[in-house]
């Protein structure tokens, strides 16, 4: 039973057609699954929403998260710089190391050339 201190406004609440019938669906969805496992209780629990304060609410969250993205790319910038500075301290001793190998193979490749022709 209903308590008698629960009452429907008079002026309903409006969602559209659309809306309408996908929570008709919803709740048909739900009313069967409950008939199946013989559960005779239901609560339907419905949020309001003032768009005019979430719209302000949405601007201010619009700030944050773009101020958010901005530090989340200076700091992806800064870990590219720190990753070049870290390899090429690597790279700048292993290409002198490597460069007398080098040098010995196009040396070797230019007198095989000369050899062949």
């Amino acid at each position: 039973s209903v308590s008698p201190s629960f009452r429907l406004p008079d002026s309903g609440i409006c969602i559209g057609p659309s809306a309408k019938a996908a929570l008709l669906a919803q709740l048909r969805k739900d009313l069967k699954l409950l008939v199946e496992c013989s559960v005779m209780d239901y609560s339907l629990l419905v949020g309001v929403v003032n768009t005019e304060l979430s719209e302000e609410k949405a601007s201010s969250t619009d700030v944050a998260k773009k101020k958010i993205e901005e530090k989340l790319a200076q700091d992806v910038e800064v870990k590219k710089r720190r990753s070049v500075e870290i390899l090429s301290t690597f790279f700048t001793p292993i290409n002198h190391l490597a460069a007398p190998v080098v040098f010995l193979a196009q040396e070797t490749h230019k007198g095989v050339l000369r050899t062949l022709s």
